[in-house]
């Protein structure tokens, strides 16, 4: 239903991601206020974690945990990389460079657009679903506007025409601005300001990578395209 409402062909993408957010943050108040849905902010408790018994302890199933995360996360670079150098993957580029040259050549934007935004929102979901896996809740609260902040700005920093960029930028922004946020008391300030601090930092940070380095850390590699006569 989202998708039909965003339709690519019509609205500009930064209308797109802009009411994105606003719906991300209409689904977090719904589900917040709503205690029959997911038990309001209370949220969903006592989650059963696969396998527990046969790891053992937490300590070990954390450490079994964090390494079928990283396994999955490099997977799924190397399987975005693949998908950019494929055909479709040059349907995109192209489509994100210069949409009017894209569909002059005969490609059907609107579908392009929808295609990938579903896509993305289906890795989105699946990555969400191993959420429950490490905290054994699932709350509204832990996924406010600073969340949602941390998730777009990553892929600024780390570089959003790469596969391995997004990576970069959550350990960055992840490991060690948020949780060093956390650890962190700023002398006399209540705890509460931290958060605000966290969200200006990282506001401050998207909009000078933004305006001094758009491509983030690790810039995209151009596609390498052999010459017709080796390719046949």
């Amino acid at each position: 239903m989202l998708a039909r409402m965003l339709d690519a062909s019509n609205l500009d993408p930064l209308f797109v991601k802009v009411l994105t957010l606003v719906f991300a943050e209409i689904l977090f108040l719904v589900l917040s206020t709503q205690k029959s849905l997911a038990n309001g902010f209370n949220g969903i408790r006592g989650l059963d974690r696969p396998f527990a018994e046969l790891i053992g302890s937490y300590e070990n199933y954390d450490c079994a945990l964090a390494i079928v995360l990283i396994v999955l996360s490099l997977l799924g670079a190397l399987g975005f990389r693949s998908l950019s150098a494929s055909p479709y993957g040059r349907a995109l580029r192209a489509m994100r460079d210069d949409p009017d040259a894209a569909e002059s050549l005969g490609y059907d934007i609107r579908a392009l657009r929808t295609a990938a935004f579903v896509f993305g929102s289906t890795v989105m979901v699946l990555a969400g679903a191993l959420w429950p896996l490490m905290t054994t809740v699932v709350e509204p609260s832990a996924f406010k506007f600073d969340v949602t902040l941390l998730v777009c700005a990553a892929p600024i920093v780390g570089g959003t025409g790469s596969a391995f960029g997004p990576l970069i930028g959550s350990v960055l922004l992840f490991g060690i601005v948020h949780e060093g946020a956390r650890m962190i008391h700023f002398g006399p300030l209540p705890p509460q300001v931290i958060p605000l601090i966290e969200a200006g930092g990282i506001g401050v940070l998207m909009v000078l990578f933004i305006l001094f380095r758009p491509d983030g850390l690790w810039r995209e590699t151009p596609l390498k395209l052999s010459p017709l006569w080796q390719e046949a």
